[in-house]
């Protein structure tokens, strides 16, 4: 007899960059259109499902394609937040300034690949004010509500000898607290000092390019990134003085 234990998963697709909901996806289960729920705010629900191995596939048009692996155990439920990168030939972008990365690897082009993409400069200038506690679902920093810090992924980095580094997913603030809310609580006992830097979890398209919109809060002259694939990381600099501002690119080519 087989036994049905009815578990659930829930997928939310957000832009990676203006952080707007993604309503319009085609999402295969299992190389299957299997009956989901698609709520508000980009939000898809999958329910009266078996424990096992599940993979997910994500088409939405004028973004690069996901994938993901996961296993779904009995008696839990899992909910995903995915971030979703803009295919370069989506027409939609043409007059967006933006930088594209051309990412290649002895001097062939990486495509469809996933990727971790780390904003060095620290535009933000987040501070953790309080010592984070294991176990801990909420962080207070040195600047209060503020929705443009969520929902995001940082890497909380300590500078010492030890060379802590952290990820943190902001998914919103709570005004009675004044705490900034995590995705899930944390392992650990989390000290203060440390920097926060956003990162994406991206994919390069097709045509080997990462492209990164200009977000409205970055100014700085030089930006400075951090791109890693698999374990390898490589430093790159975007130097917008360089800005084509007639095509609205500025290309900037990485070589693993």
């Amino acid at each position: 007899m087989r036994i049905i234990h009815r578990l659930s998963f829930s997928i939310s697709l957000v832009d990676a960059f203006k952080k707007e909901p993604i309503s319009n996806a085609i999402v295969f289960c299992n190389d299957k259109r299997l009956p989901y729920v698609k709520k508000d705010y980009g939000r898809y629900l999958f329910f009266h499902l078996n424990s096992g191995d599940y993979k997910i596939n994500i088409f939405a048009e004028g973004y690069v394609d996901k994938e993901l692996k996961f296993f779904l155990e009995k008696g839990k439920t899992k909910n995903f937040m995915l971030d979703m990168s803009f295919d370069s030939s989506n027409s939609k972008i043409v007059n967006l300034p933006r930088i594209e990365f051309v990412i290649s690897k002895d001097k062939k082009l990486l495509k469809s690949k996933e990727i971790k993409l780390l904003l060095k400069t620290n535009v933000k200038l987040m501070k953790l004010i309080q010592k984070i506690k294991s176990g801990d679902h909420g962080i207070l920093l040195n600047i209060n509500e503020d929705e443009s810090l969520f929902p995001q992924r940082y890497v909380y980095r300590i500078n010492d000898e030890k060379n802590e580094e952290y990820k943190l997913f902001l998914i919103g603030y709570d005004r009675k607290s004044k705490l900034y809310i995590l995705d899930e609580p944390v392992s650990e006992d989390i000290k203060i000092g440390g920097n926060f830097y956003l990162y994406w979890n991206l994919k390069i398209d097709k045509k080997g390019k990462i492209v990164f919109p200009f977000i409205n809060w970055l100014s700085n002259i030089e930006l400075k990134f951090e791109i890693q694939i698999d374990n390898k990381k490589i430093n790159v600099k975007a130097n917008l003085e360089k800005f084509n501002y007639s095509h609205k690119i500025l290309t900037v080519r990485v070589n693993f």
